[in-house]
């Protein structure tokens, strides 16, 4: 995982990072241009910033691991934040790089970085909390619809097989697009949107990386 500003970084930063990455993170970390972290497994990684504002008591309390920066450069005021994979300077300048920016004023920071980790069913209890039972229910069950349907959707090439593709196959595929278009349709449903508006506004509150950015005087 990586935090940069692709204005701090090198003209010639796409180049070298694709010989020797190692090499020149190690020399532009401590210069504040580029912030990494090992997170040792793929998966999807979220962050939340907090400028010139302290990390909740409730957040900072489950960060097993903290990494400060005294000095950290944002001159184009867009941080971005992705997979180590993913970074480079040109594409980022030109919006083209797979992950998520987020937008501060330029400047100097003074910075914290955390990783979390949350007690099993944490996040998910906060989220059943903050929703009401309709729309936990109304989650719950298109959920259900779209597990059944990508279960149909695998079995489906085994029962035309079977099937010798006859007529009854036609029907079979015809049943599966109209189901489909169901769950859509469903998925469509202002009650279920605001729900799931809702949901992921809370599970935004607890992410895997929390940043603290405090702007240094000029």
């Amino acid at each position: 995982m990586v935090i940069f500003d692709p204005l701090a970084l090198p003209e010639d930063f796409d180049e070298r990072y694709k010989v020797d990455p190692t090499e020149l993170v190690e020399v532009l970390e401590p210069q504040g241009r580029f912030f990494y972290h090992e997170t040792h497994a793929d998966g999807e990684y979220t962050l939340c910033l907090y400028q010139d504002e302290p990390v909740p008591e409730e957040l900072e309390r489950y960060a097993v691991e903290v990494t400060e920066r005294p000095n950290f450069h944002v001159p184009s005021g867009y941080l971005w934040f992705t997979g180590a994979e993913y970074a480079a300077r040109d594409d980022a300048i030109e919006g083209q790089v797979v992950g998520s920016v987020l937008e501060i004023p330029k400047g100097t920071y003074r910075v914290r970085i955390m990783f979390m980790e949350y007690p099993e069913n944490y996040v998910e209890d906060k989220i059943k909390n903050g929703l009401s039972p309709q729309e936990r229910r109304i989650c719950q069950r298109n959920g259900e619809f779209v597990f059944a349907g990508c279960l149909l959707t695998l079995l489906t090439p085994a029962v035309l097989w079977l099937l010798a593709f006859a007529l009854p196959s036609l029907m079979l595929i015809l049943a599966l697009v109209a189901y489909w278009f169901y769950i859509y349709r469903r998925s469509r449903v202002p009650q279920y949107l605001d729900a799931v508006k809702k949901r992921d506004a809370i599970e935004h509150q607890y992410p895997s990386h929390v940043a603290e950015f405090h702007m240094l005087p000029n």
